[in-house]
């Protein structure tokens, strides 16, 4: 290996590690579908490192620490699989889960380690390659796994587009997936031709790695939106897209009114419902909107609704009046209680209470 490609394979996994790290980090705190591409970048720069370790004989040295067995190829496909769930806003409970697709990637890495330091230490040799099981498990399960992804990945970007009329994918979105899904089916393909076919491609390999590394690296500082979860836009006007995780945002919401009671507060606006959760207004609204089909106010108002008719068929509450009640859980007029009440449940205070302690 020259001097020149070993310098050019350092300079790549160097930018991806650091790219690998930044997209990790923020995909920890908002858009999970970045935490997905950084550890695809993170094994694919640990690949480049290692071919650049070769260079100087690095594994031959008296206690080299053995990086390169991080980067194994299980994370890709499982990695690439929770990058296309999150993008495309899966929630399909016939899938896997996210996490499953690792259990693989973690077995062979601690093998991995086990069988490296047992041999450092003397202790015992273990050539795990020289097992066809091991092979298998190592190499033609990962190419299988990645075809499966390909595929999942094109058939939701081909629902998408099936969704898209009269609307439009943005162009960055189209550029985005399109882009992404044509360099991992290449990818794939010098894969099965490396280590199904032995046709020696490794270079290639390395080459489309590099570039790929190179061009994240640039998307992420003049198209910061690259990593945004898909959205349709109308022809007149762009719908908002959120890059944050809906789920782990529902819990917290969820938390805020059943376990804290926020509704409890007479004037609780939109603003200190945002505030609480550390999030946009514009975002909560859509949360609401979009899971529990309500407006804000409705939805507020239907968490007072239900704890008042708790506290009607409480005897522990039997002495108050249904004013007291109302005022108890947020309401602070007769009058907006009552209207909103039966709006609610079809029904007068006075007439659902009646009923209950009859």
């Amino acid at each position: 290996m020259g001097e020149f490609t070993a310098l050019f394979l350092f300079f790549a996994g160097a930018q991806g590690l650091v790219l690998s790290i930044i997209l990790m980090l923020s995909g920890i705190k908002s858009d999970k579908s970045r935490l997905f591409m950084g550890l695809i970048c993170f094994v694919i720069a640990l690949e480049l490192m290692n071919a650049w370790a070769m260079s100087f004989s690095y594994h031959s040295k008296p206690y080299p620490f053995p990086f390169w067995l991080f980067g194994s190829y299980l994370i890709i496909p499982a990695a690439l699989y929770g990058f296309v769930r999150y993008s495309f806003k899966i929630h399909q409970k016939k899938l896997p889960a996210t996490w499953v697709w690792f259990i693989p990637a973690v077995i062979e890495i601690v093998l991995e380690f086990c069988a490296f330091y047992l041999a450092k230490w003397n202790v015992a040799y273990f050539e795990l390659t020289t097992y066809e099981a091991w092979f298998f498990f190592t190499e033609v399960l990962p190419i299988i796994a990645m075809i499966v992804v390909l595929v999942l990945f094109f058939m939701q970007w081909k629902s998408l587009l099936s969704k898209a009329k009269p609307k439009k994918v943005k162009l960055i979105q189209f550029i985005k997936f399109i882009g992404l899904w044509i360099v991992f089916a290449v990818i794939t393909v010098l894969w099965v031709m490396q280590s199904l076919l032995g046709i020696q491609v490794f270079f290639y390999i390395e080459l489309v790695l590099s570039i790929l590394l190179f061009a994240l690296g640039y998307v992420v500082f003049f198209f910061p939106d690259f990593y945004a979860a898909v959205t349709l836009a109308n022809d007149k006007e762009e719908q908002v897209s959120f890059v944050y995780d809906d789920t782990e945002q529902l819990e917290k919401l969820k938390t805020l009114f059943e376990e804290q009671r926020l509704f409890e507060k007479p004037r609780l606006s939109l603003k200190q419902v945002a505030s609480e959760m550390q999030m946009p207004m514009r975002y909560v609204s859509h949360l609401i909107n979009s899971y529990h089909q309500q407006d804000f106010r409705t939805f507020v108002n239907t968490h007072r609704v239900e704890a008042v008719k708790v506290k009607m068929k409480n005897p522990k509450e039997q002495h108050k009046t249904l004013l007291s009640l109302a005022m108890e859980c947020g309401f602070n007029s007769k009058s907006s209680f009552n209207q909103i009440f039966k709006q609610i449940t079809g029904q007068k205070p006075s007439e659902y209470h009646q009923k209950v302690v009859e």
